[in-house]
């Protein structure tokens, strides 16, 4: 693994997209099959659609790839230049090794959760052979849907319009 950043295999080849606007807790997790050097990082990388270059997606929150097994790094925000709505350009560099050693690695992985601090919840009523009721309470604002009252507030009951057909 060379000492100066270098893109991870030494090719574009692996560079993937990401959509991190509703994020801001990521981890670069990496199982690493044989070491590094001591020195040795690997990080993620988005490309700014407005300049072309390449900025760190995880400031400060590098992987170290000394130790063999999943290595994780700490949780920390996602750059705010990266949160461009349809998703940004990733790749993963790396950097400090000697020239010498070739780490190996499985699976490396980018883990996002969302920001929501609640799941949907589907709640099934009474079914009879003329009506049903369903409730659907999404724990987030949904606006621009028919629904009442016009824009969803969390903890508060709504009534969404669903057209459906019966087929005997």
């Amino acid at each position: 693994m060379p000492n100066a950043q270098t893109e991870l295999f030494g090719t574009s080849n692996n560079e993937g997209a990401v959509e991190v606007t509703g994020t801001n807790d990521c981890n670069l997790i990496v199982n690493v099959i044989s070491a590094g050097t001591a020195t040795a990082f690997l990080k993620v990388q988005y490309n700014n659609p407005s300049d072309g270059l390449w900025y760190d997606l995880l400031p400060a929150q590098d992987v170290s790839i000394a130790s063999t097994g999943l290595q994780i790094n700490g949780n920390i925000r996602v750059a705010q230049g990266a949160k461009v709505f349809g998703g940004v350009i990733v790749r993963v560099v790396g950097y400090g090794g000697n020239g010498i050693v070739s780490p190996t690695f499985g699976v490396i992985e980018l883990f996002c959760t969302t920001e929501s601090t609640s799941m949907p919840t589907l709640y099934i009523g009474l079914i009879t052979t003329t009506n049903f009721q369903m409730i659907l309470d999404l724990g987030f604002e949904v606006c621009g849907v028919v629904e009442t009252p016009s824009c969803a507030t969390i903890g508060v009951p709504h009534t969404y319009t669903i057209a459906w057909r019966a087929i005997l």
